[in-house]
């Protein structure tokens, strides 16, 4: 239970700064716990949000463990094939794989089809963008 207290507390925490700022049509919350983003959904449902993935489990089931649909899921880019870009975009979420940091993984995932990369290089990511 406590477990679930400090979730809401966090998040909370966060929300604050988010609404004080009027930040909420412009930040995606993020993370690999499950439970954060429940109480996110559930309690501020406006805000978006991106499942973070980090094993091989299946999308559907990460969605069902999740409950609702994210705005982004976000895989290991390991873990992203174009089945995997192809099952987020029937199921309307956006695909967003991490870390990708080589030109050769940002090409070969920009031809998948995903929505971005997380990247320690926007720099060289956004001449990627421009040369495809």
């Amino acid at each position: 239970m406590s477990s679930i207290r400090n979730q809401a507390e966090f998040v909370d925490l966060i929300m604050e700064i988010v609404i004080k700022k009027k930040l909420t049509k412009r930040v995606t919350i993020q993370s690999f716990d499950v439970r954060t983003l429940q109480y996110l959904h559930e309690n501020y449902p406006k805000i978006k949000t991106a499942l973070l993935i980090d094993e091989k489990i299946d999308f559907e089931v990460n969605i069902a463990d999740l409950g609702f649909k994210p705005t982004v899921y976000s895989p290991y880019s390991v873990l992203v094939g174009k089945g995997l870009v192809e099952r987020c975009h029937e199921a309307g979420v956006k695909i967003i794989p991490w870390t990708v940091n080589s030109i050769k993984d940002m090409k070969y995932l920009i031809g998948l089809g995903v929505d971005g990369v997380v990247t320690d290089y926007p720099n060289i990511y956004k001449k990627v963008l421009e040369e495809n």
